[in-house]
């Protein structure tokens, strides 16, 4: 699976270079994208074989933390080779790293998936999928994933609208403002690399709920004094919902792929399209809550909201006694 998606993601990096007009160019970057993300998909999947769950969760930690180092650098980075070099080149970059990938795979990564996962395997596609959403705690994991990124969705959908616009704040500050947000993140997943092995996924998951409701507080708190603190009245409780993201999202991920280990890669795969589509969803549906309005308490209300959401559905489908109430299988 991974040699097939980076194999894709380097011919169409190198299609979008040939593309005459926007419509190839977007239909050539979604061809990029469904190569490239089956590294995200089948890594965690990997993970999950090689540990157990809640080992599982410290690593994730770990690639996560490392993940988030790219929204932080690939925009200077672009920046800089299409200043330099034109906008192909970044198309020319992005399929040379992806065809980097794909040797290094090829030469030294070995099959991870076991016996068992190749038995079902053979099983159809949508009854596994259905398996996994009849239960309870496989969707109160990738709930708890796709909520516990809201907070920065609408960061991302709003928070261009809040803080260019009505702050009248540069697009270059504002990408300066975005840096906090990545790195609560990372702090996130620098606490679950600590905690998870001590405490388990679900109180991992109940500590960054409880990060994640305290940022959205501090950011009602802070509402009244918007004209002294500017961008920081959204930054702060956006980077510290980041820290609960941080949490959050690797354990949740852990538990998810751990419910049936032997599709592990579907589990994770249900995973991240459950999490990015809500992210789209959420999105567009910030930028439009706060087109229209000449203040940020719109952006904040909407981050407690979805902290609230998040911290719901660990109450009624994750928490511990609820769990062991209807048992482990």
């Amino acid at each position: 699976m991974i040699l097939a998606g980076f194999a894709l993601a380097t011919c169409a990096g190198l299609a979008c270079t040939a593309m005459t007009n926007v419509y190839g160019l977007i239909a050539m970057r979604m061809l990029q994208a469904l190569g490239g993300a089956t590294g995200v998909a089948i890594g965690r999947a990997i993970i999950r074989d090689m540990f157990d769950r809640e080992r599982s969760a410290q690593m994730i930690s770990i690639v996560a933390s490392a993940m988030a180092i790219a929204p932080m650098i690939s925009p200077l980075i672009g920046g800089l080779i299409e200043t330099f070099f034109g906008w192909k080149a970044i198309f020319l970059f992005a399929a040379t790293l992806s065809f980097i990938v794909f040797i290094w795979t090829w030469r030294t990564l070995p099959e991870t998936r076991s016996r068992d996962s190749e038995l079902v395997a053979r099983t159809k596609f949508f009854a596994t999928v259905a398996s996994l959403v009849k239960n309870p705690r496989f969707v109160g994991y990738i709930l708890s994933a796709a909520l516990g990124s809201g907070a920065f969705f609408i960061y991302v959908g709003a928070g261009p609208h809040v803080i260019i616009t009505m702050m009248g704040r540069s697009s270059a500050e504002y990408g300066l403002w975005f840096i906090p947000t990545a790195g609560g993140y990372i702090i996130g997943n620098m606490i679950t690399s600590r905690i998870a092995m001590r405490i388990g996924l679900e109180w991992s998951i109940l500590w960054g709920n409880v990060i994640n409701m305290a940022g959205a507080l501090a950011g009602i708190a802070l509402l009244p004094w918007i004209d002294a603190l500017g961008p920081l009245v959204v930054v702060i409780p956006a980077a510290v919902m980041g820290i609960g993201n941080g949490v959050i999202l690797p354990n949740a991920i852990a538990g998810a792929v751990s419910i049936r280990p032997q599709v592990a890669g579907t589990a994770s795969g249900s995973l991240g399209f459950t999490q990015m589509s809500f992210g789209a969803l959420t999105t567009q549906f910030a930028g439009h809550l706060v087109a229209s309005t000449s203040g940020a308490a719109p952006m904040v209300y909407a981050m407690l909201a979805v902290g609230v959401a998040c911290l719901l559905v660990y109450v009624f489908l994750l928490r511990p006694s609820r769990i062991a109430g209807r048992g482990t299988g």
